[in-house]
């Protein structure tokens, strides 16, 4: 088992699942929006990208940010 870059984060393997798992919840974010009438889209954040909005959001070191989801109404 390779140890964590910062205590108590979770191995490689579990944050590439569970990334996947939002992966996923956006997904469904994004059908239910569009289901309802909304327009939506997710932009992926790369490395830096994610360390950038952490700052900006004023994130915890332990939560990292996988991109931003827009979502309103068309026209």
């Amino acid at each position: 088992m390779r140890k964590s870059a910062l205590p108590g984060s979770p191995s490689p393997a579990v944050a590439e699942a569970t990334e996947l798992a939002a992966g996923g919840a956006v997904r469904t974010l994004l059908l239910a929006l569009h289901a309802h009438g909304l327009a939506a889209v997710f932009v992926a954040a790369d490395g830096a990208a994610r360390a950038a909005l952490a700052t900006a959001l004023g994130l915890p070191a332990a939560v990292r940010p996988l991109g931003l989801l827009a979502a309103g109404r068309p026209g």
